[in-house]
């Protein structure tokens, strides 16, 4: 696997288990909850869309994902430092 590909495999899988912690402790709130997911890749890429069916089916629509793609919310490595932070 490539370095820039692992990187983007790192960080979603990053974005996957702030979603899921998420969901957990959201499990008490009946609010909605609305999450940004960033990424490096096109707005039609696999992994945004396989978040957006993800966040759909698995929360039942209690989590929205707003998307920056290409880059908008920050770089990859500023995006898991704040993960880390």
């Amino acid at each position: 696997m490539s370095s820039a590909l692992h990187s983007i495999v790192g960080s979603l899988s990053g974005c996957i288990l702030v979603c899921a912690l998420a969901v957990v402790a959201g499990a008490q709130s009946a609010e909605k909850i609305v999450m940004k997911l960033g990424h490096a890749l096109a707005a039609d890429n696999h992994y945004q869309l396989t978040a957006l069916e993800f966040a759909k089916a698995e929360t039942s629509g209690r989590i929205a994902i707003q998307i920056g793609p290409l880059s908008q919310l920050r770089g990859e490595v500023q995006m898991m430092q704040e993960l880390r932070a």
